[in-house]
């Protein structure tokens, strides 16, 4: 069975019960994980949309020729790879 954030059951919350510890604070540990994990993938989708709207803005931006729109979406990918110290980007048939 898998588990979306948000979601909860008391059931689920049993089987993390250690000796000497009531449900109470297992259930608040298992929403405290829960609300980290929905902090993180909406600061992930926030990140997501901020730099795809950079993409699109030079994709779309009617004052740069082709090839300048191309060397816009470039200058993106570049500060992207030097802000996150990558090099090397892992497409999707790796």
């Amino acid at each position: 069975m898998q588990w979306c954030v948000g979601e909860t059951d008391l059931s689920r919350t049993a089987r993390f019960v250690k000796k000497g510890e009531d449900m109470a604070s297992v259930a608040a540990d298992v929403d405290l994980v829960s609300l980290v994990a929905a902090e993180m993938a909406a600061g992930v989708e926030r990140a997501v949309d901020c730099w795809m709207a950079q993409v699109e803005h030079a994709l779309t931006d009617t004052q740069l020729t082709t090839l300048g729109r191309l060397n816009a979406v470039r200058e993106i990918l570049a500060n992207y790879k030097t802000l996150t110290g990558k090099t090397h980007l892992q497409g999707r048939n790796q």
